[in-house]
């Protein structure tokens, strides 16, 4: 009786991520074969000044199944072929994300090796799964029988221009 009209905008809208056992697997045995990073003694000492009490990691964790990153575009894209999750230490725990902190560290001993241990484990897993037709098989198979019948939608309906509402 009022008159009042809406308006519904979808913003954004994400897939849960969906798991693939066999290449998580695959990732890990080439995370353990690259092997954990160490760090000299003034990266450990930067890292313990900024006063967490956790120490920099220097060893593989074992594979947890359960461990599931939140939802992320990400998550849209594992609908659409199979992606591997692969974390490694490039801050001091406790460094809040997408902080200044975390960019500084980043950018030093902390990050960069980090990062070169993704990049010879992305590496080592790529080899794997182009040398190695079974466990490429493995991770296909999974992909298939969990996405069986499934469809994907974007979501976002069609036609929608991006940003609709100026924001950022």
């Amino acid at each position: 009786a009022s008159g009042t009209t809406m308006k519904e905008t979808l913003l954004t809208a994400v897939y849960e991520n969906l798991p693939n056992n066999a290449l998580a697997n695959c990732v890990q045995r080439n995370l353990e074969f690259v092997g954990a990073h160490t760090y000299s003694d003034e990266a450990k000492e930067f890292a313990r000044k900024l006063g967490y009490e956790t120490p920099l990691s220097e060893e593989v964790s074992p594979l947890d199944p359960a461990d599931i990153r939140p939802s992320n575009e990400r998550g849209n894209v594992s609908w659409l072929t199979p992606l591997g999750n692969l974390m490694t230490t490039c801050h001091a725990p406790g460094t809040p994300g997408h902080s200044w902190l975390a960019t500084q560290q980043y950018g030093m001993e902390i990050g960069e090796k980090g990062m070169m241990t993704s990049a010879k484990t992305m590496a080592c897993t790529v080899l794997e799964l182009i040398s190695n037709e079974n466990v490429l098989k493995q991770v296909r198979e999974e992909f298939e029988e969990k996405t069986r019948g499934f469809t994907y939608d974007p979501l976002i309906p069609e036609g929608q221009k991006p940003n609709p509402l100026g924001m950022r």
